[in-house]
């Protein structure tokens, strides 16, 4: 795969306060040419703009950059997904999965990569030891990458890139973190890739050793942004001559070469040096630099939108065998444990039709003050009458009120899962290997079945205890409640960067949701007696959220097949319409008469923009900044 570039001139936004320019020079017409099986090393000193040209290269260039000139593959013009399917890049940051193992962070990364279809576990595991072995780290691949040096990990990077034998390698500052023993492994590797895979290998490095420089086919100098040379390394001495800049006896080409591209009055250089390379670069332009660039507040530049289950699985997988450990569950079987004990004592009283009635008559007198509806207050006196037959019909819907104390705090934990990983995330999502959709779904997902097996365990020990006085609404309140609580979780997760203050607020909200949806009827009954406005809008707030609708609706449910299945009821339609209206005071929290319809309508709205705007904020935090045209 040959890579041209030609008149490249970049302009980054100039984040230095104290300057007084917008943009600041990065690179300056850069050109330069490459066959497959070629090695360039991009060499100059610190800010000369090694690390913007490569990742130009890459097709990586921040938002707002201003750009001009033009980069071709095969002589056309990249196009995203193919480009970014058939290199491999490694940036200068070391962000990595450090709870895998490094097979296992490595077997994910290529399954991803080459999708269902060429995904070969055992193909991928043979051949990332066969390069962890060529990389002189073969001992390591069972170790947890959180317990291994620097070193170790700068080399699981590499090792990344290179499973799924890419065309074309970019590594930014090749030598980071890596001794020379470990270096010499490495371009050895490389030397053996570009000649027998035939894989075009690109990297910066800062002071080359003579050994690399005899390592790579080409290379290009870098000098203030601009290119000093860029060549056949063989003939740069050459060149450098020609120009009066001759190496002396004691150096080699590669340190005298590194002295002389440092410019600018921070270096003590020989007035004479800056001279000859200030006609090398003028030499070297051979095309002027645009006057307007193309300048763009946004790349343009879409990421993957397509969903794929193969993704979405095979990011599940990894996050459950990262974040499920035996701490983790232990502290969560106690918590869980904890809370459903209080919930136990609380259902266990409440399941006594003696006790019930009584608190049934409780809860009418806290009713009664604020409801002016004397249907409900003809009811009390039925209460009083049929207290069993009518404890049978409501206790299920009392019983749920107050159940959402089981999620509300239980998965905050959740919120932390995308600031966990979002640098890694981001890392793969340049590199097109799947989409934000398909993590959101398998995040969920990871999150969805760690908490199940405990809701399923809470379902079996209310069956064993209460038998079949437990009605439908306990148990869809218990499947399908972590599809209502959780899209909040992920939500404030997926935009609040400081962790104590996601608790905290989540922990305020988690007050509201639950709060028993009863209650909210008294309060908007005596804020609309009252005409209490700030009251009523705080009503209005508190609907935002999917829980208090899901709580509404379970309750609502609960009431809808006791009754339907109560024969009192049914011989006494009379009773039957006092009591529906009784209990739509303990579910109708924004108006009266709320049919079960609108609460099922409210909670999929709510929750439908929960996950749209969860997936919204991923994308702005997520979005990698590629750019490919960098001419209008």
């Amino acid at each position: 795969m040959d890579l041209e570039w030609k008149n490249v001139d970049i302009e980054l936004i100039n984040k230095n306060k104290s300057s007084c320019d917008e943009y600041v020079r990065c690179i300056t017409n850069a050109n330069g040419f490459l066959k497959s099986g070629s090695i360039c090393a991009i060499i100059g000193p610190i800010g000369s703009g090694k690390t913007t040209l490569i990742k130009a290269l890459v097709g990586i260039i921040p938002s707002g950059s201003r750009t001009n000139g033009e980069i071709f593959v095969n002589g056309m013009t990249r196009y995203y997904y193919n480009w970014l399917s058939c290199i491999g890049y490694v940036d200068e940051n070391d962000h990595i999965y450090e709870n895998l193992t490094v097979l296992e962070f490595l077997r994910y990364s290529a399954s991803l990569r080459l999708k269902y279809q060429d995904a070969d576990l055992y193909e991928i595991d043979s051949i990332s030891e066969d390069i962890l072995k060529k990389l002189g780290i073969s001992d390591i691949s069972d170790s947890k990458i959180h317990i291994l040096s620097p070193i170790q990990k700068r080399l699981i990077l590499i090792a990344n890139e290179l499973v799924t034998i890419p065309r074309i390698l970019f590594i930014d500052d090749v030598l980071k973190e890596i001794d020379d023993n470990t270096a010499s492994n490495l371009f050895n590797y490389m030397k053996y890739l570009s000649i027998y895979h035939n894989v075009t290998v690109i990297f910066t490095i800062d002071r080359p050793t003579s050994k690399i420089f005899a390592l790579s086919s080409h290379i290009t100098l870098l000098s203030d942004s601009h290119t000093v040379y860029f060549g056949k390394t063989k003939k740069a001495e050459k060149y450098f001559e020609y120009y009066g800049l001759k190496k002396p006896e004691s150096a080699t080409f590669p340190e005298f070469i590194s002295e002389i591209l440092k410019t600018k009055n921070k270096y003590s250089e020989i007035k004479a040096h800056q001279n000859r390379l200030n006609k090398i670069i003028n030499n070297v332009k051979t095309n002027p630099v645009p006057e307007k660039m193309l300048s763009s507040n946004g790349n343009g530049t879409k990421i993957c939108k397509s969903l794929s289950v193969w993704d979405i699985s095979i990011i599940a997988n990894r996050q459950c065998k990262m974040y499920v450990t035996y701490k983790k569950i232990f502290v969560f079987l106690f918590l869980f444990g904890f809370i459903y004990l209080i919930l136990f004592k609380y259902i266990f009283i409440f399941m006594n039709k003696d006790y019930f009635g009584n608190k049934l008559i409780n809860i009418y007198s806290l009713v009664k003050n604020y409801v002016t509806d004397q249907s409900v207050h003809r009811f009390m006196d039925l209460i009083k009458i049929h207290s069993s037959q009518i404890s049978k019909i409501l206790q299920n819907s009392v019983v749920l009120q107050p159940m959402g104390i089981l999620f509300a705090f239980l998965l905050i934990p959740s919120s932390n899962i995308f600031y966990f990983e979002h640098q890694m995330v981001k890392k793969e999502l340049a590199m097109a290997k799947y989409s934000i959709g398909s993590y959101y779904i398998a995040t969920f997902l990871s999150e969805f079945f760690f908490y199940f097996p405990y809701c399923f365990a809470i379902q079996i020990l209310s069956g064993l205890f209460f038998s079949k006085k437990l009605g439908w609404g306990f148990h869809i309140f218990l499947i399908f409640g972590l599809y209502a609580y959780l899209p909040v979780f992920l939500f404030f997760g997926s935009f609040i960067k400081r962790t104590g203050m996601r608790y905290l607020i989540i922990s305020f909200l988690a007050l509201f949701w639950i709060t028993p949806p009863f209650m909210y009827s008294i309060l908007r009954n005596l804020y609309t007696k009252k005409q209490n406005l700030l009251g009523l809008v705080f009503l209005v707030i508190s609907a935002l959220f999917p829980p208090l609708h899901y709580n509404a609706f379970c309750v609502a449910l609960a009431y809808k097949t006791d009754s339907y299945k109560s024969r009192f009821l049914e011989k006494n339609p009379s009773v039957k319409e006092l009591s529906d209206r009784f209990a739509e005071y303990l579910y109708s929290y924004l108006f009266d008469s709320m049919n079960i319809w609108y609460i099922v309508l409210f909670f999929f709205i709510t929750n439908t923009i929960y996950i749209y705007f969860t997936i919204y904020a991923l994308k702005q935090l997520l979005t990698p900044e590629h750019r490919f045209n960098l001419s209008k």
